[in-house]
């Protein structure tokens, strides 16, 4: 399934049988929504896995596994029949050797676009950095999103509204994607580290940043007839909304077939 033009492995998992990536990069299975996306058996992040599938190259994968039932804990199996559907990125041994760099940068007509990736591939660590930045319109608020089904809205990734003045009752959503409209200043950090000591064993942070700015300029013209008279005026609003959002996660998790401890600490 693999082609030339192929460059992150979402671009492999769209072809693959009974697989569908929507707009927004949610993952499913023959109708069910993937909960997972690991990465040689290890979930570095959670149902976030677009920063998995949209950053890991084709060339680092020889093989996407669907896993039917998946039940991540151990002392579980063979008690709980889960029907979560997951999916399981297998890495080459070149892959596994050293890190993995990739840099873009692009700009023009006021317009700019940079990015950097770092990942650490090998078996009892595994990490993937990111940062990047564009007044593009391009969301980078999409780029750490819960995908996962049972994930819950990301409250890093709100951002304030702002406060409608205009006098017109209802507003008609624009028919294009919001790259091709939204005027913004998006600048974005992750790291997410995962640390395998022993098997059973694992610790795990992340860490991610955003810088947003967002500017909404609204037109409206008003029109009034009247018997003898004809009202008309504009009416116009230029409003900008900031958000600065820092969110950490520590796990540490041991997973047997006796027993299972989780802790989790996180800060926002």
């Amino acid at each position: 399934f693999k082609g030339p033009g192929d460059r992150a492995i979402i671009d492999v998992i769209k072809k693959l049988p009974g697989i569908e990536v929507s707009d927004k990069g949610v993952i499913s299975f023959n109708g069910k929504t993937i909960k997972n996306v690991y990465v040689g058996g290890d979930n570095i992040v959670d149902g976030r896995y677009g920063l998995v599938t949209n950053n890991i190259p084709v060339d680092a994968v020889t093989q996407v596994q669907v896993l039917e039932h998946d039940q991540p804990i151990k002392a579980l199996k063979g008690f709980s029949n889960s029907q979560d559907v997951s999916l399981n990125l297998k890495i080459s041994d070149r892959a596994q050797i050293k890190s993995i760099n990739i840099a873009q940068l692009g700009g023009g007509n006021k317009l700019y676009y940079g990015s950097f990736t770092n990942l650490l591939l090998k078996k009892n660590i595994k990490s993937i950095t990111l940062l990047t930045a564009n007044n593009t319109g391009e969301n980078l608020q999409d780029e750490d999103a819960s995908l996962g089904i049972a994930a819950t809205e990301n409250l890093q990734n709100t951002v304030k509204t702002f406060d409608q003045y205009l006098s017109l009752t209802s507003q008609r959503p624009s028919g294009l994607d919001s790259k091709y409209y939204l005027q913004n200043v998006d600048k974005m950090g992750s790291v997410n580290l995962l640390f395998h000591p022993k098997k059973e064993l694992s610790t795990r942070l992340n860490i991610s940043t955003f810088q947003l700015k967002r500017r909404n300029d609204y037109g409206y013209f008003n029109q009034y007839e009247l018997p003898d008279n004809e009202i008309s005026y504009n009416e116009n609003q230029q409003s900008t909304t900031r958000s600065q959002i820092w969110q950490a996660d520590f796990q540490m998790e041991k997973n047997t077939s006796h027993g299972y401890l989780k802790s989790v600490t996180s800060a926002k």
